[in-house]
């Protein structure tokens, strides 16, 4: 009868998968790069509320005529809300 050596019965080691190193950044990837971390962390700066009230009164398709007397009351309070709009986009789509 045999008997196995303890050496036998282990079972071999299995070292764990290791991921690739990501590419060095350089300046001719750096655009992928910056592009990949957004679609990692799916981050868009949201320009929604840049000049919010010009862009409603585009998408509600006032005609040609209407939009000179609403672009007189819409262009001043955009101006003025531009610096809110430009923090508001930070926080995304």
């Amino acid at each position: 009868m045999l008997i196995p050596t303890p050496e036998a019965t282990e079972p071999e080691a299995v070292l764990p998968a290791v991921a690739l190193p990501a590419a060095p950044y350089t300046a001719s990837n750096g655009r992928a790069a910056i592009n990949a971390w957004d679609d990692a962390h799916s981050f868009r700066y949201g320009t929604d509320m840049i000049f919010a009230l010009t862009r409603g009164m585009e998408d509600l398709g006032i005609r040609g005529w209407g939009r000179w007397p609403m672009a007189m009351l819409t262009a001043p309070l955009d101006l003025a809300l531009l610096p809110t709009g430009l923090i508001a986009g930070l926080f995304g789509d």
